[in-house]
Order: C-alpha cells, then structure tokens, then sequence
C-alpha cells in the first residue's frame, strides 16, 4: 500500500461530517499502519507513540468512525474484533489462521460466490467472507482439526 497522506486523513475525516481531533488523526494513522487491529493493538500503539487516549474516547471514535463509514468491522469467530479503514481498500474477504490467529486480506475476485435468490429480499448486501485454515506457517506445526 502507498504512504497514506496526512491531508487525506483529515480531508476523510472532514467529508464524513466529524471534526479533525489529534486522536482520530493518530487512530486512522495506527489503523493504516498494522492494515487490522484490534481494540487493545490500537490502544498499545496509540500509547507507544505518546498519543495518550482514554478507553471512553478510544471506544466512542472507533463507534463514530465507523458509523461514518471510514472504519470498517471484522467481526471474526471466536476471535476479537478487528478494525480496517473503509476508504482506502474495496470490499474484500478474509483467511483467519485458526492457529496463531493471522488475519490475512484476500482479493474480492478470489472467491466465487453464488447468493441465493432468498437474500434478495434483505436489500443491500455488502457480503464478505472468512476462510479459516492454516496459514503457511501454522501448517507445518500445527495439526488441522477436523470439524463437523
């Protein structure tokens, strides 16, 4: 990925109707940075570079930059939640390492999907998908597990 620019951030940020605060700035820049990130990442990164953000407004930014599309929620199995930003990547699907828990972005035209014609009733879709195995790594110590 290319070097995000800092007037692209607050520019995102001034197009989603929110006003440009130290801390959103700093959450996009970690968010880009590690591509996805969990609550507690982004907190730890946020403190390693001396950004000091409370819990209530770590959590209030993520709710309100999400809803105004810039972040975009990875909702895992039996895994934390993870955070993207929305407007730099185009929908896109995930592989999940059951093992060591590596989160891997696959291109949309990586999979073939087929719906259903009973979804069309749900309105508009945005449908991405999570493959979990093995990464690479994990194959050659790790044993898969079958599931039923």
């Amino acid at each position: 990925m290319k070097p995000l620019e800092q007037e692209q951030i607050l520019q995102q940020i001034r197009q989603a109707g929110l006003k440009v605060t130290p801390q959103r700035v700093a959450m996009i820049e970690a968010i880009y940075e590690a591509g996805h990130i969990t609550l507690e990442e982004l907190a730890a990164r946020l403190k390693e570079t001396q950004q000091l953000v409370s819990q209530a407004t770590l959590y209030n930014n993520l709710r309100e930059l999400t809803e105004a599309n810039l972040l975009r929620v990875i909702a895992l199995p039996k895994a934390k939640v993870h955070y993207e930003l929305a407007f730099i990547q185009q929908s896109h699907h995930h592989f999940l390492c059951q093992s060591c828990g590596a989160l891997v972005d696959l291109p949309q035209d990586s999979l073939t999907v087929s719906f259903s014609s009973q979804l069309n009733h749900f309105g508009k879709l945005d449908p991405y998908i999570i493959v979990m195995g093995l990464c690479p790594h994990c194959q050659q110590t790790t044993p898969l597990k079958e599931t039923a």
